[in-house]
């Protein structure tokens, strides 16, 4: 039997000194290390298991003033779980089987010692064990509530459910329910908690937990709280043993703001859908990581793809028009590169033609490597139509109204100009009026094509050196006559020294006799129209037109550059509402800008401000 590693503390009740030597004679004749005190009285006893830790108690069963049954009881109260063994010479069987009974832990006949080192050893190691089980079941117990305390303030709902019923409910749980803890302890059906939709679901599901059938489940049902309202929630159960029978112990999650948010996330998704099918709009991303291309609805429409293909740019390149093909790959490897993707082009979707405008922004790390990308495809087969619409338009106008205007012009010019003196007063009259309406006309078709032309997106701008002051003065005649006929006093004032400014003149010409005409047809008779021309700083030249007219109201100016935009107040006059619109057009295309200062009653000053240096740029 091993023997304890530690020097024993051994009380011993014995009133013969030559027993307690011969006692201690044999214990150490067994090899034990040990310390012992001696006593052979009550008071003796009591004051030593009150003063001091013993590992053993040794104990005659009868001394002549006290006994050991009766110290057995004083060190059961005193120092509980200690050994205790009766060590006499007079003890009958009887007597012996009654103290162990008690609670005494062995005992040995005096003329028997050669089984006191055993019982010791056994006893000892007893005692070690008990108290090693004491310590872990309290540890246990320590832990249990410890564990217990945590589970009640989770931030996630817990119970235990046996027969149907809760038999534990943690804080966060009757949160969530609304319910007190005796109220839900006192449930017949916990059952009753769930909302009908999902109750014979998850009943069949705690079946099949409860029989061994899985040990374990999750589901997302929806719970009714105490006061009538629906909450979602999840539930995470397993079988446990509870009192010696099977319960399910389960966990519960409050996920309504998750579902509200999920919810809004599908709407939000929906309306985008929406969105971008009425925008005829499709998106995609590219994660270069996951190694995934997404696809919008949108796009897979758009392309003519079933939803959920699988997606390569292979897949994508081959839907591409196969002229159009080797352009687009090249767009796109140069914005591997780094450079702009954004590009028009032609797909063959459904056994169609469509023309769809493709931009994307690109991703890159520190070294330059993708790592993923957005991009739109936008449906631009209506605008591409149109615009060869408008280009056919264009081509007709030109053609067809504009070549037989220059004749009727032409004719008109020779015949007041040099047939003037064979023509009575009537006709000349009369081709007086057909040349001033055909430059009406001419008008309006200049201005209609030039409109047009920079609404193309990209106008091709003739720039050349060009002479700001011979341009005010060319503008000036093309309203002298007009001017004249309202009694409009028209000046004329050109700085000195004015540099030449690279600009499309035939433009700049047009923009200029457009702020001119309108100024004479926007003041009234007896007025008076200012032409100026001088440097506007910083590399700019300006065209100032000033008038004496009625002004124009706050709420106006900035609509006056629409098209086609009438003041109510002067529908009268005519007009078509471009002039204003193609003077910003042209100077936007220069790169300049238009300038408004007006007073109502006092009259207006437009500003056409023109960089020297032109910088074309796109508008519209």
């Amino acid at each position: 039997m091993n023997k304890p590693d530690r020097t024993l503390r051994i009380l011993h009740l014995e009133d013969d000194p030559l027993d307690a030597a011969l006692v201690s004679t044999r214990i150490e004749a067994e090899g034990l290390a040990f310390e012992v005190v001696h006593v052979d009285d009550r008071d003796g006893f009591v004051g030593a298991v009150e003063g001091g830790r013993f590992d053993l108690i040794l104990a005659d069963y009868s001394l002549p003033a006290f006994d050991g049954v009766s110290a057995l009881a004083i060190a059961q109260e005193k120092c509980p779980g200690t050994p205790y063994i009766f060590v006499s010479g007079n003890i009958g069987e009887e007597y012996a089987v009654e103290c162990l009974r008690k609670g005494a832990t062995d005992y040995v006949l005096k003329d028997r010692l050669s089984r006191l080192a055993p019982s010791i050893l056994r006893a000892v190691r007893e005692a070690e064990e008990r108290a090693e089980r004491i310590r872990v079941e309290k540890e246990a117990l320590e832990l249990n509530e410890k564990l217990r305390g945590l589970v009640d303030e989770s931030p996630v709902g817990a119970v235990i459910v046996q027969d149907g019923r809760f038999i534990y409910t943690n804080r966060r749980f009757r949160e969530i329910s609304g319910y007190a803890e005796e109220e839900l302890l006192d449930m017949r059906d916990v059952f009753g908690l769930l909302h009908e939709s999902g109750r014979d679901e998850l009943m069949s599901a705690a079946g099949r937990i409860i029989g061994g059938e899985a040990e374990s489940g999750r589901r997302e049902v929806r719970g009714v709280r105490k006061d009538g309202s629906v909450v979602d929630v999840e539930l995470f159960g397993s079988s446990v043993k509870y009192m010696g029978r099977v319960a399910v112990i389960v966990s519960v999650v409050d996920i309504t703001e998750r579902k509200r948010a999920e919810e809004a996330v599908r709407e939000s998704r929906e309306d985008l859908n929406r969105a971008q099918a009425v925008a005829r709009t499709g998106s995609w991303r590219l994660d270069v990581r996951r190694n995934e291309l997404l696809w919008s609805d949108e796009n897979y429409r758009l392309f003519g793809v079933p939803l959920g293909t699988p997606l390569t740019y292979e897949t994508f390149l081959s839907i591409v028009h196969p002229d159009d093909r080797a352009f687009v790959d090249r767009q796109w490897q140069a914005a591997l590169q780094g450079e702009p993707y954004d590009i028009e082009h032609r797909i063959i979707a459904d056994g169609a033609v469509k023309w769809v405008r493709e931009q994307a922004v690109l991703e890159f790390d520190h070294d330059g490597l993708l790592l993923g990308g957005f991009g739109t495809t936008q449906d631009v087969t209506e605008k591409r139509l149109l615009e060869q619409q408008k280009k056919d338009f264009y081509a007709m106008v030109t053609h067809d109204l504009k070549s037989p205007l220059t004749v009727i012009m032409g004719n008109t010019e020779f015949l007041l100009t040099f047939a003037k003196g064979r023509l009575d007063e009537d006709t000349k009259e009369m081709v007086a009026a057909i040349d001033r309406s055909s430059h009406q006309l001419l008008g309006l078709v200049e201005d209609f094509l030039t409109i047009s032309k920079m609404e193309g997106g990209h106008p091709k701008l003739a720039i050349s050196p060009s002479d700001i002051a011979t341009t005010v003065r060319e503008a000036r005649k093309d309203v002298e006559d007009d001017a004249r006929e309202k009694g409009i006093t028209l000046e004329t004032v050109v700085a000195e020294g004015l540099p030449n400014v690279n600009v499309d003149l035939r433009l700049v010409m047009r923009a200029v006799v457009n702020l001119a005409q309108n100024a004479v047809n926007y003041t009234p008779k007896g007025g008076k129209v200012t032409i100026e021309a001088a440097e506007a700083g910083d590399g700019f030249v300006a065209v100032s037109v000033s008038d004496t007219g009625h002004g124009i109201p706050p709420e106006e100016r900035e609509r006056v550059f629409e098209k086609y935009y009438r003041s109510p107040s002067t529908a009268h006059l005519k007009g078509t509402g471009l002039g204003l619109a193609i003077v910003k057009a042209v100077a936007e295309a220069h790169g300049g800008r238009v300038e408004l200062e007006s007073e109502v009653g006092r009259g207006s000053t437009f500003r056409l401000c023109l960089p020297v240096d032109a910088n074309p740029v796109t508008v519209f």
